[in-house]
């Protein structure tokens, strides 16, 4: 097998280049490897040779992606993987980069479970943080991990009730219903309902005592 041309790509001018064999199209290479191996036009390789060149490059150029992917917001390792399979990367390029990200650290889905807990925990209940963690791809059993000692917010419970009744009736059959869907605004946010039965109670002086019981 010749290499017959070296070709800069379009999209990928500094970066990539694509590697003509015997007149054909065969692959294309980072212009690192492409360097690093010595590859020149009329030199001769062989394929077994020139594929695993080709898989390296690839590790490479997956790595350069998944770098830029993470660059602006912490990643779980499900979402890197997918974002890689999307762009079309074999398994073992997958997995070679969620290696090299894991080991320094760039994807830790420990990490960044504690960071979004820590964050939702602030706007909602402990259903919403759930939910979200969950979304992001992180391990089941690192979900019940987080969430086994989790303590919800009374305080962000409260403002959120309070915030919605402001101007609404409070009191007869129109401040009940207000109050209802106030309920139903705390669980959309993911709280517990032993935490909206403990804000609620902070409201004691709009309903009775009573009213609040009869909602168990």
């Amino acid at each position: 097998m010749i290499i017959t041309d070296i070709l800069p790509q379009k999209r990928y001018k500094k970066l990539r280049s694509n590697i003509y064999v015997d007149g054909k199209f065969y692959c294309g290479l980072m212009n690192e490897t492409v360097v690093k191996e010595k590859l020149e036009i009329g030199a001769e390789v062989s394929e077994s040779r020139l594929a695993q060149i080709q898989l390296n490059s690839e590790k490479l150029w997956a790595l350069d992606k998944a770098f830029g992917y993470i660059s602006y917001k912490m990643r779980s390792k499900k979402e890197v993987v997918k974002y890689l399979q999307d762009k079309g990367f074999l398994d073992v390029v997958v997995e070679y980069c969620l290696a090299r990200l894991s080991e320094y650290k760039y994807v830790d889905d420990t990490n960044l479970s504690e960071l979004l807990v820590s964050e939702y925990s602030k706007k909602g209940g402990k259903f919403l943080v759930k939910d979200k963690l969950i979304k992001k791809g992180i391990d089941k059993d690192l979900i019940e991990q987080h969430l086994s000692d989790f303590e919800e917010d009374d305080g962000a419970a409260y403002r959120l009730l309070e915030k919605y009744l402001k101007n609404k009736i409070t009191g007869g059959a129109e401040g009940k219903k207000n109050f209802e869907k106030a309920i139903r605004h705390l669980q959309s946010r993911g709280f517990t309902w032993d935490t909206i039965k403990n804000v609620l109670a902070r409201y004691r002086h709009l309903l009775d005592e009573g009213d609040i019981n009869d909602w168990d």
